[in-house]
């Protein structure tokens, strides 16, 4: 097998180490930033607060006060406040969310923001918050005890 010298002037070596870098340089990282809703956030770390209230009590929190040891860092009133409207997070306390069981695919809602905002509205089912339109709210499975606005 022979060896192929290829004669490059500077010119050419600039001219392909400029096509070629450019390519490697095409779909570059542009990064996404993603934001979380607030509403999010605080349904998550009520979650949080109420999982770990259910381990270190061996039973569910009967209420938000039992809830102020285990919300570490947090404000517990602005776990259980919308940050859309400033109304309260309706809680069903008592409940076991670990023991919530899919009915029809859906997880019975524990908590949700009391107030609808643009036909919408937070909820917590099982552990995961959801903006769930209000249509779909409607007739979606509640936790035992729990009522509708």
């Amino acid at each position: 097998m022979k060896n192929v010298r290829l004669p490059l002037n500077s010119g050419a070596f600039l001219f392909l180490s400029v096509v070629f870098g450019s390519a490697l340089g095409c779909g570059g990282s542009t990064q996404t930033k993603i934001e979380i809703p607030p509403a999010h956030n605080n349904l998550r770390n009520l979650t949080i607060a109420y999982m770990q209230a259910t381990e270190g009590l061996k039973r569910p929190p009967k209420n938000a006060e039992e809830l102020k040891p285990y919300a570490k860092g947090v404000d517990l009133k602005e776990l259980t406040t919308s940050p859309i409207d400033g109304a309260e997070i309706v809680v069903q306390w008592g409940v076991d969310i670990r023991a919530l069981k899919s009915q029809d695919g859906k997880y019975p809602i524990w908590a949700y923001e009391k107030n609808p905002h643009s036909g919408k509205r937070w909820v917590m089912q099982s552990r995961n918050p959801v903006e769930m339109p209000e249509e779909e709210f409607k007739n979606a499975p509640l936790a035992p005890g729990m009522k509708r606005p």
